[in-house]
């Protein structure tokens, strides 16, 4: 009934009967894991993240339940919790394909059909805002084994190499991502950085139409520029967000103002 209930876009009721169910089997973690699902989808993150925490005290060594709990966690953020949960389950699929696969490597292997990606991609985005970028495309990469069409995982490779400096592939990533899924938004956002740093301002403009009005295109293109120490530039795309939206746009208001706090701090230094 809950699964029934759920499926019919019923979350309440299927709630409601998975409940019950553990009310009849209250040490089922499966039952326990499926709540914390549906409270995760629905953004209820400090039910689903007690409900994954009552379900690993069942199954402690569950590859599924700890990656789960740990991507949560990256998520909220709690980012100590986050590590500790998702080097446990990568380290507990990992010892589970090498037992498969017989092989003592200490290099990472290969993911299979049951490997936890969401896990490994999490993982990797904590190790790209330490700087440690090669390791987060190591782990992007076997991720992208198991998921080769993930417009996610790509746009998160492609970020990766842009945060290392390396516009060429991440833009091909982007690209990539792209093909995919040409509405996946990051990736025209992040498309619309690599042009922005490029100085192909024209470029820089379309990619971040696709998923914002031309107006705020040109603030956050200004916005971008403005960062980079470009002011002159962002002073132009400020002023053309403004003209394109002169009632409304407040945005680009305060941030041409922010600008002209800039750079008179810039000239009395």
């Amino acid at each position: 009934m809950a699964e029934t209930r759920w499926h019919a876009g019923d979350a309440n009721k299927a709630i409601y009967f998975y409940v019950k169910a553990l009310e009849l089997d209250p040490e089922n973690p499966a039952i326990l894991t499926r709540i914390a699902e549906i409270h995760r989808e629905l953004g209820n993150l400090d039910i689903a993240t007690k409900a994954y925490q009552d379900a690993l005290l069942l199954k402690p060594d569950s590859i599924e339940i700890t990656a789960a709990l740990g991507v949560l966690y990256a998520q909220k953020p709690n980012i100590n919790l986050a590590k500790e949960h998702l080097n446990k389950a990568i380290a507990l699929d990992q010892a589970r394909i090498k037992g498969y696969a017989q092989s003592r490597s200490n290099m990472l292997q290969p993911l299979d059909a049951e490997s936890p990606v969401a896990a490994y991609n999490a993982y990797a985005i904590l190790k790209d805002s330490k700087g440690e970028h090669l390791v987060a495309r190591e782990y992007f990469f076997a991720s992208l084994q198991q998921q080769p069409d993930d417009p996610l995982l790509l746009t998160n490779l492609g970020y990766s190499f842009y945060l290392s400096g390396k516009l060429g592939p991440a833009e091909r990533y982007f690209r990539q991502a792209l093909r995919y899924d040409n509405h996946f938004a990051r990736a025209w956002t992040n498309l619309g950085l690599i042009y922005a740093r490029k100085g192909q301002y024209p470029r820089a403009i379309q990619a971040l139409k696709q998923v914002v009005s031309e107006a705020d295109a040109y603030n956050d293109l200004g916005y971008i520029l403005m960062l980079d120490g470009k002011f002159e530039e962002a002073e132009e795309m400020l002023n053309m967000a403004i003209k394109l939206s002169p009632k409304y746009f407040a945005k680009a208001h305060a941030n041409l103002e922010k600008l002209k706090l800039e750079q008179a701090d810039l000239a009395n230094r």
